[in-house]
C-alpha cells in the first residue's frame, strides 16, 4: 500500500524521495505534507480517508497506512491507584 501512495504522489507530481521504495519514512511524510498542504486539505503528513481520495486511491484503510500517535488528556494523568 506504501508503494501505491508513493507512486500516487510522484503522478501527481510532487518528488518521493527515495522513489516508489515501499518505506513509509521522512521522505513520503513530507511529499505528504506537501500535497496535502497544495491541495488545500489539512496538513498532517499521514494519508487519511480526503488525502487517499485526492490522490485517487479512494478511501484510506487506516491499518494499511501508518497513524499518528492517539493522545487523551487521561493519558495525562496518573491511575487513580496512585493517588
Amino acid at each position: 500500500m506504501v508503494k501505491e501512495v508513493q507512486q500516487a504522489l510522484i503522478d501527481a507530481g510532487v518528488t518521493v524521495r527515495g522513489g516508489a521504495d515501499g518505506i513509509f519514512g521522512n521522505a513520503t511524510k513530507a511529499a505528504v505534507s506537501k500535497f496535502q498542504k497544495s491541495n488545500g486539505l489539512g496538513v498532517s503528513g499521514a494519508i487519511y480517508e480526503a488525502t487517499a481520495i485526492k490522490l485517487g486511491l479512494g478511501a484510506a484503510t487506516p491499518a494499511a497506512l501508518p497513524q499518528p500517535p492517539t493522545c487523551t488528556w487521561a493519558s495525562h494523568w496518573a491511575p487513580r491507584d496512585r493517588w
